[in-house]
């Protein structure tokens, strides 16, 4: 009932609009803006710059975490994963000491916040992308902005079960390693555990400019841009 009365809150409170961007459908229908004003469906997407970035790269750990490490669940499973033996590097701002403490015994390497143009050589670091988010709503019906460019980069992926992720493995034909079948395999996980083949045409309608062009987003905002601001909510 808190989502959904901030989600009344978040309707009652906005200003009247020349027109309303959705990066999710369901997020569409739960906000329930009135339909007379104009909206517009555009997904999320990844630079050009990541586009087969890891491909050819000599991997320097085995896996690379890029995001926040403040969501739930995301210190244990980097501890865990470093405990079963694999090289962890993690680049995101990590200010908790107690779990910058725990991270550092593990033996993960943690590499700071990094700037958006940075993000080709960071993912390059590794074999492997990991994802991480929880299994409720509504983290588990948006898009994994990581998850996009660990695909897009050419970086197997490494991911617990969600209805997000499973659909979007489905759809594109991606092959995702299941968390908790890769800790249950122990130490020798690194040796044997082969990166699954990204086939980077299937998701290369998600590169930001092609995208932007599909959905028609610059001749959105000049249409709403010509209304001036109207009235719909």
């Amino acid at each position: 009932w808190l989502r959904h009365g901030k989600d009344l809150i978040k309707r009652l409170a906005a200003p009247p609009a020349a027109g309303r961007i959705f990066s999710e459908p369901h997020i569409e229908q739960r906000l329930r803006f009135a339909p007379d004003c104009p909206h517009l469906l555009r997904p999320m997407g990844f630079d050009a710059a990541i586009a087969g970035c890891a491909a050819a790269a000599s991997a320097s750990h085995d896996i690379v975490y890029c995001g926040s490490t403040s969501r739930s669940g995301v210190v244990d499973t980097l501890e865990a994963l470093a405990n079963a033996g694999w090289k962890v590097i993690v680049f995101g701002k990590l200010e908790d000491a107690d779990s910058r403490a725990r991270l550092h015994h593990a033996g993960v390497e943690i590499a700071g916040a990094i700037g958006r143009h940075d993000v080709p050589a960071a993912l390059a670091t590794a074999r492997f992308g990991l994802n991480v988010t929880p299994d409720v709503a509504p983290f588990n019906r948006q898009a994994s902005v990581k998850t996009l460019e660990y695909a897009a980069a050419g970086l197997g992926i490494i991911a617990n079960r969600y209805a997000w992720i499973e659909d979007f493995a489905e759809r594109h034909g991606i092959a995702v390693h299941w968390l908790d079948d890769v800790l249950a395999q122990g130490r020798t996980a690194p040796d044997r555990l082969a990166p699954a083949p990204v086939d980077l045409a299937r998701i290369a309608y998600l590169e930001w400019e092609c995208l932007l062009g599909r959905v028609g987003f610059s001749a959105f905002l000049q249409r709403c841009l010509a209304q001036g601001g109207g009235a719909g909510r």
